[in-house]
């Protein structure tokens, strides 16, 4: 019967921070794609309306230059989409490397860490600007976005943390 450990449960415990993690920055992906088309005409509608120029200072310029909410949309999707397949393929190599040793273990985090690090940015980013109710007005983005932005960035800054801890066997 095999017995388990301290160092087992850290160890799945990474394993699946990593995992749900990536799985979540791939939904996210996933539904900004699925949104793309309904976010850059509702971009291009509120663009046109005089009124945001006069409500929201900072809309003036964004009326301007007309690339950047579509361009920065698509970057955000792009970063959760390849910080969600960067977590995932971590953790696969995390679990080639589950019964390692410690300095294998650790070093088969590394993608992992860079997952967890770019997620922490994006969703660090996309908080800021969901603060911002200019971009409300923008994407049309429910406000509601703003609690669920700040635990998940929460929760991933606890696990880069946890993740890139290196534990000695």
């Amino acid at each position: 019967m095999y017995a388990l450990t301290t160092r087992d449960l850290i160890r799945a415990s990474k394993l699946l921070i990593t995992l749900a993690t990536g799985l979540f920055g791939i939904l996210v992906g996933i539904d900004y794609l699925a949104g793309l088309p309904k976010v850059f005409s509702l971009i291009r509608q509120d663009l046109l309306l005089s009124v945001l120029a006069e409500e929201y200072p900072i809309a003036y310029w964004v009326t301007r230059l007309t690339w950047v909410p579509p361009s920065a949309y698509a970057l955000v999707t792009a970063a959760h989409l390849l910080f969600g397949a960067l977590c995932l393929v971590g953790a696969r190599q995390m679990v080639r490397h589950l019964d390692s040793g410690a300095s294998a273990f650790h070093d088969s985090k590394r993608l992992s860490v860079l997952g967890l690090l770019i997620g922490l940015l994006v969703v660090g980013l996309v908080l800021g600007v969901n603060a911002s109710p200019w971009l409300f007005q923008i994407v049309a983005r429910p406000v509601s976005s703003l609690g669920i932005s700040l635990r998940m960035f929460d929760v991933i800054l606890v696990g880069l943390v946890f993740v890139s801890l290196k534990n000695d066997d």
